[in-house]
């Protein structure tokens, strides 16, 4: 038997935050905007392009942010169908002390 379930990934920073003009660019590609330009322009502008495609037409997921005058959070979400019957413990990595804790 299988169940679906939603996978929920996000990533905060404590940054200059995106403004709302700056939203409906933030996915295109070879788009930067004003947070980019105080890294003095380092990188191509395709990455959050390439996240989304993954996302939402290589796993029908999605992919958004929220994000205020200062910190943004990006996050996507898929689903998967898993065994209702397998037996599964979560982990939870912490990368600061590169622990698993199950």
């Amino acid at each position: 038997t299988q169940q679906r379930v939603c996978i929920r990934t996000a990533v905060i920073d404590s940054g200059a935050g995106i403004s709302d003009e700056d939203r409906p660019r933030i996915f295109q590609p070879w788009s930067q905007v004003r947070a980019g330009e105080q890294q003095a322009g380092q990188g191509s502008g395709l990455g959050l392009s390439l996240c989304k495609d993954f996302v939402e037409t290589g796993h029908n997921g999605h992919i958004d942010f929220d994000s205020g005058s200062q910190g943004t959070c990006f996050f996507f979400e898929i689903d998967f169908l898993v065994s209702t019957t397998a037996v599964c413990t979560p982990v939870i990595v912490d990368r600061k002390s590169r622990l698993s804790i199950r």
